[in-house]
């Protein structure tokens, strides 16, 4: 008799388990549904930041993508039905209010994200930026004139001159055409391949630039065609930035767990530190390493060969003034960028 007794409490305790447990599995499902982005059939696609079915999230607001990293970021609401994400590693927490954010599927599979709306508070300061890279296009166009206007000037060093300045003109508009509309996929993904192209290009033809100063002034007298070197020159300048932009393209657009460039993810630039060293800073280091060392090499063959001729020391402060202009006005320029 006892022993019956002590088994029907046994299951009794089994069964109240049971029940809370399907309590607790009932109202999370709720939950999610309550704050899901998309329809009960649709999930999330991640190129697009649409629903499956091409219809937008219920969320209206101005929102961003956030991606659980495996085993280290974990969602969860609290008794307010505010979503609360945790950070393992750093064990940082922070909460988004109900109705800031919606939880779903991203591209059919059981990998959860949440679109979380972001606080418009900075958009004077994106304005501004906006407003100083249209200035910087002014000026540039007004030095592109001034190569146009006097045909001295285009020897193949102006050439390559004007092509970095074309460049840098050119992402500077598609920066400050981003920084001062909004846009969505397909256009936000196009815009930011474009600007990470011509950033790229203008740096490369800042390296070609350096290049010329130091063949001119340490391989001074090396037989070349002006016309042959200028097809190089073309060849490196646009080659190497489309090299970097097809690999780009391929791993943004390939399936997998590798690093990929996120244009268009969460915004219309690289996503994250890690993908902007990798795919933009790294060449950039590339390209300033070699011109530092072409700068000290040319500086240090100046040092050498030149007298105290006045001609000769005019041509030491007018290579010095262009290639300093070249290595350290161009550079400053770009990485104000983020």
């Amino acid at each position: 008799m006892l022993a019956n007794v002590k088994t029907s409490n046994k299951k009794m305790a089994h069964i109240k388990k049971l029940l809370i447990l399907l309590s607790i599995m009932i109202l999370g499902v709720s939950a999610d549904l309550s704050n899901k982005c998309c329809k009960d059939d649709a999930h999330l696609v991640m190129r697009t930041r649409r629903c499956s079915d091409g219809s937008k999230p219920f969320l209206d607001c101005n929102k961003y993508l956030y991606k659980k990293k495996r085993g280290v970021t974990t969602f969860s609401l609290d008794s307010h039905e505010n979503l609360v994400i945790e950070e393992n590693p750093n064990h940082s927490e922070f909460t988004i209010e109900h109705g800031s954010y919606c939880l779903d599927n991203l591209n059919d599979t059981d990998e959860n994200v949440a679109l979380i709306c972001f606080d418009e508070s900075n958009e004077p300061f994106w304005e501004l930026r906006g407003g100083c890279a249209i200035l910087s296009i002014i000026f540039m166009i007004l030095v592109l004139i001034v190569y146009f206007l006097v045909p001295i000037l285009r020897d193949l060093q102006g050439k390559c001159t004007m092509h970095a300045v074309a460049n840098l003109t050119m992402a500077f508009a598609v920066l400050a055409t981003v920084q001062l509309g909004r846009f969505d996929f397909p256009a936000c993904e196009i815009l930011g391949f474009n600007i990470y192209f011509f950033f790229l290009s203008a740096f490369a033809w800042l390296n070609v630039t350096c290049f010329h100063v130091w063949r001119n002034t340490v391989r001074p007298t090396t037989p070349s065609s002006p016309k042959y070197l200028y097809w190089i020159s073309i060849a490196y300048g646009y080659g190497i930035p489309l090299t970097f932009l097809t690999g780009a393209i391929i791993s943004h657009t390939v399936p997998g767990e590798h690093l990929k460039p996120g244009i268009g993810t969460n915004s219309c630039w690289l996503s994250g530190e890690k993908a902007s060293w990798i795919y933009f800073y790294m060449p950039i280091t590339f390209v300033l390493v070699t011109n530092i060392i072409m700068f000290c090499w040319t500086g240090t063959i100046l040092w050498k060969t030149v007298g105290s001729n006045f001609r000769q020391s005019h041509k030491l402060k007018v290579l010095k003034t262009k290639y300093v202009i070249g290595n350290f006005v161009f550079p400053n320029r770009y990485l104000h960028i983020r």
